[in-house]
């Protein structure tokens, strides 16, 4: 379920920790990104290594921990608890597979690690849904005069504006890439998958009737052909460590030496446990 800029950011969890880097400490990782309307995402739970360490997932997994995802209802109280035992080391998965996770409400994760006398705990409240209402055309020439420009119903974030990060992922790459990605790109990065920053309301068009209206920018298509375009709606926990990470994978104007840490809303780790909401279409790029 995870889209690509997810993982990647999960993965630079490994070597990016929110605290002093001038003296190595070891802390625990968790990452988890629950969705809307779909079963509940696997919990992985790791530890840091030291940077001039060669990353294995097996030496840094952890095993034997008591994970939960408690459901809450509107005054707090606990109105529903789902198990998450251990698949492998690492990897906690949900004991009810055909359990959904709701839109509008809050989760709590709760980790207890054997000999570690502090509670992993982290809260996310979970996008309402939305969907792709229409699109201005199906196919458009690459770089034509019309951009895609899909109508959605816009999905409710309380106490605040929705923020959204889009995903294009390549279907057939039979038909080449785009001009851009073809004289940029190099043989060992995959960008069957490309995915935006953050979109915040500056960028898409309220209408009286409760919708928005998002343009597609062509530089987010790396291949001719169909390709298939998922909108995601972000809690405040994926928002914050994507705009905070962002500055760790470039695109900022902080001078060298004074990146800040990502954010991350894990109590007793670092880490990420987010949600969102998705919807998605299907457009085809063609050659001009």
């Amino acid at each position: 379920m995870k889209s690509l800029p997810l993982i990647l950011l999960t993965l630079l969890l490994t070597s990016c920790v929110a605290y002093d880097q001038d003296g190595y400490q070891e802390r625990y990782v968790v990452s988890s990104y629950q969705e809307a309307m779909k079963p509940f995402d696997e919990v992985t739970l790791t530890r840091t290594s030291p940077i001039n360490a060669s990353y294995d997932f097996a030496n840094v997994a952890i095993s034997g921990a008591t994970v939960r995802v408690k459901e809450l209802a509107a005054d707090g109280s606990v109105a529903n608890v789902f198990d998450f035992p251990m698949a492998s080391p690492g990897i906690y998965r949900a004991a009810d597979a055909a359990a959904l996770v709701r839109p509008l409400t809050r989760y709590r994760l709760e980790i207890d690690i054997p000999g570690n006398d502090r509670l992993i705990t982290a809260t996310t409240l979970v996008p309402d849904t939305f969907r792709v209402r229409a699109l201005n055309s199906r196919t458009l020439p690459y770089q034509g005069s019309e951009q895609f420009e899909a109508n959605l119903t816009q999905s409710v974030y309380p106490g605040r504006q929705t923020y959204y990060i889009i995903t294009t992922t390549a279907l057939d790459t039979a038909q080449g890439m785009t001009p851009f990605y073809a004289e940029f790109n190099d043989d060992d990065r995959d960008v069957t998958t490309v995915s935006s920053g953050i979109i915040n309301q500056l960028n898409y068009i309220a209408l009286p009737d409760g919708s928005i209206n998002l343009k597609y920018p062509w530089l987010a298509v790396a291949y001719f052909g169909p390709n298939r375009i998922t909108f995601y709606a972000i809690d405040d926990n994926v928002y914050d460590f994507v705009r905070s990470a962002s500055v760790q994978l470039g695109g900022s104007t902080t001078s060298p030496g004074e990146i800040e840490n990502v954010i991350s809303t894990i109590d007793g780790a670092i880490g990420v446990f987010g949600s969102m909401s998705s919807a998605e279409t299907v457009i085809t790029v063609s050659v001009r």
